[in-house]
């Protein structure tokens, strides 16, 4: 059982004094401050990440352009080839390259002769 308080209080004495000691600081943790400070760290990051791969594919981008380029004027150059080769056969399997004459053959010469009766 609990005691009764003591009725023989002085009531015009103070309180007793708080002992003076140096203060105490009290180091906290904010670890919202710490989360957003990491998300601006990593954020900055992935800015200077961007930037490069725009930087990379801007270069990519000229890198396929000369590819293209260089393509095309490849299938042109075979195009152009190709159809030089067809006209040299062409003219080398002409009738005026085979007989040797500068003449064009006349119909004695294309027709063999007919049997007569």
């Amino acid at each position: 059982m609990a005691k009764a308080p003591n009725k023989e209080r002085n009531e015009t004495s103070s309180p007793d004094r708080m002992p003076e000691t140096s203060p105490h600081f009290q180091q906290s943790h904010d670890f919202t401050l710490q989360t957003i400070i990491q998300v601006q760290h990593t954020l900055g990051k992935l800015d200077a990440k961007v930037d490069r791969l725009i930087t990379d594919v801007a270069e990519h981008g000229t890198k396929i352009d000369k590819i293209r380029m260089t393509v095309a004027w490849c299938a042109g150059a075979g195009a152009l080839a190709g159809a030089l080769i067809g006209l040299v056969l062409a003219l080398l399997n002409s009738p005026l390259v085979k007989s040797g004459n500068s003449q064009p053959p006349t119909q004695a010469q294309v027709a063999p002769p007919s049997p007569q009766q």
